[in-house]
């Protein structure tokens, strides 16, 4: 199982990172539409918390559930100060993507 996750890893990367960067363009366009519970940017971000921790990357997985925690508790008055956290945590995602997932690093 670990092979397989290890394989599929680069190609579960490079998705995550065109959803990172539709997640972004999102939140940067529209705040107000994307902040709750029933939003696609909330949705994509809880894919890429589990998805994440699904293939052994802790650190990217609790931050993609950073951003879903602060989509779901937002309101529409705290717009400019959402869309800059959340683009700090997106920087974030990208520099963890790089590295390989914990379990690779294993044993």
């Amino acid at each position: 199982m670990r092979r397989l996750l290890e394989e599929r890893w680069p190609l579960v990367r490079d998705e995550a990172q065109v959803q990172l960067a539709w997640l972004r363009a999102a939140v940067a366009a529209d705040v107000e539409g994307v902040v709750g519970r029933d939003t696609e940017a909330r949705k994509l971000a809880h894919q890429l918390r589990g998805r994440f921790g699904m293939y052994g990357n802790r650190a990217a997985s609790e931050v993609a559930g950073e951003i879903e925690d602060r989509l779901v508790a937002a309101t529409s008055t705290t717009g400019a100060t959402l869309a800059g956290e959340i683009d700090a945590l997106l920087d974030r995602l990208d520099a963890l993507l790089v590295r390989e997932p914990e379990h690779s690093r294993a044993e």
